[in-house]
């Protein structure tokens, strides 16, 4: 599922953009994000973004990206069963 999602995504991004896959490949290969320590906390620094790069960002409508941004992860829900437990739900022995 996801790797058709993945690659209606790229088809949409060369219609968009008329440029295709592999080009687009090699234009944002160049950006880089460094992980840093700021604080005690791990954050990513967004490296330079090359002028190709920003302008087919602003193809979409992206003045911008962020300079600075924090890790993410989802919290753990207290609804969601376990492996385990998911089966005996589902009546699994």
């Amino acid at each position: 599922m996801l790797t058709v999602l993945a690659g209606n995504c790229v088809r949409r991004m060369e219609m968009l953009t008329g440029e295709t896959s592999n080009t687009l490949r090699k234009i944002f290969d160049r950006v880089q994000a460094h992980r840093i320590r700021q604080g005690g906390k791990i954050k990513w620094m967004l490296g330079a973004v090359p002028d190709e790069a920003r302008d087919i960002l602003e193809r979409f409508g992206i003045d911008s990206l962020p300079h600075l941004w924090t890790i993410w992860r989802e919290v753990p829900r207290r609804d969601k069963p376990g492996p385990g437990k998911a089966l005996q739900q589902i009546g699994a022995s």
